[in-house]
């Protein structure tokens, strides 16, 4: 009897990875990769089957020339690399119908302003657009929600699964070099804070671009490559490191004679070698279970399924409950072959 007991137990475990808690989602679809709507308070963030993990990020700019390769680099930052640090969120998720591309998972590091508050983000789409207080350094393809799933989203990073004896995970390739050179869907704008190059005239605040396209303006840099990303994750930690180039320019004071209108760049521009830096520890809260059997990455499906009490909203007493309706239709038929077969 015993044996019976923990086989039904094993058996629904596997059930709730494809079906949802006695709190219907009737839109749930096991095939897709969003979660189901049943978990109160689940930021949007979170959306998608996957890993997240919480921690900090480092890029590091070193600054080689100005504008082009035959200008110096302005006095303030000549021989000298500044490193600035974010708070941030590494997510390493499961691929939609929409993704058009063959990467093993979808990649995306998003940093946080100062003192942010996770709750006042703005709402899906408008975390892109202008005045978003957060930054994507690394996108492997667009964040994309569940009203947006018959959508075609490609990929801009060429990704390819390492598995090491350690049962960790590597992912790991270079941007596509057929992307917009101006788009900046791989890597966004940075906007950062910096010692200006002439502080009589420019702010202290930079935009910082990382080309992702040989263009006119890398003709002429020497050694100019596009990005390339690593991420080593696991069951309990997370590191990522992009090598790239960087542009970047600041914004020009409006009392000076040729400021024409709001946001004006100066042409005080510098560029050089960037590194994105990330190391983080598993969000238990939000994370779903990573397959440490499986040699691509893939999850056992928790949040939203009450089987894993680390999560968000998962059941008080950790039962197995389903839908009636799937008792029948699943349960039944299981049970009954395993008293057959005992």
């Amino acid at each position: 009897m015993h044996y019976i007991r923990g086989r039904i137990s094993r058996i629904c475990f596997l059930i709730l990875a494809s079906t949802v808690l006695a709190k219907e989602d009737p839109d749930y679809n096991p095939s897709s990769n969003f979660r189901p709507n049943n978990v109160t308070g689940l930021n949007q963030l979170y959306t998608w089957v996957g890993s997240y993990y919480n921690g900090t990020t480092e890029i590091e700019l070193n600054p080689t020339m100005g504008y082009s390769s035959n200008e110096t680099v302005c006095p303030t930052h000549r021989n000298r690399a500044t490193i600035l640090k974010w708070d941030s969120l590494l997510a390493v998720t499961q691929r939609g119908p929409y993704n058009s591309g063959i990467n093993p998972a979808n990649l995306w590091l998003i940093l946080f302003p100062p003192n942010h508050n996770i709750s006042d983000m703005p709402y899906e789409m408008d975390l892109f657009r202008g005045g978003t207080p957060l930054m994507y350094p690394v996108m492997s393809s667009l964040l994309t929600w569940k009203h947006q799933e018959n959508t075609t989203v490609p990929d801009h990073f060429n990704l390819t699964t390492t598995k090491t004896p350690n049962s960790s995970f590597t992912l790991s390739g270079q941007m596509h070099s057929e992307l917009d050179p101006y788009a900046g869907m791989g890597s966004w704008n940075l906007k950062v804070d910096m010692t200006p190059c002439n502080i009589t005239e420019e702010y202290g605040n930079w935009t910082v671009r990382v080309p992702q396209a040989e263009w006119w303006d890398t003709e002429d840099w020497d050694g100019f490559v596009l990005p390339n990303v690593t991420a080593d994750f696991d069951a309990h930690t997370s590191n990522l490191t992009m090598d790239g180039h960087f542009t970047a320019s600041p914004y020009m004071r409006s009392n000076v004679s040729r400021y024409m209108w709001g946001d004006m760049l100066s042409a005080e521009t510098i560029r050089g070698p960037i590194q994105v830096r990330f190391s983080g520890v598993l969000d238990a809260y939000n994370s779903d279970i990573l397959d440490v059997n499986s040699t691509e990455p893939a999850w056992l499906r928790t949040v939203g399924f009450g089987n894993n009490s680390l999560n968000i909203a998962d059941s008080p007493n950790g039962e197995c409950s389903l839908r009636p309706a799937l008792w029948g239709a699943f349960v039944v038929p299981l049970l009954v072959g395993l008293i057959v077969y005992t």
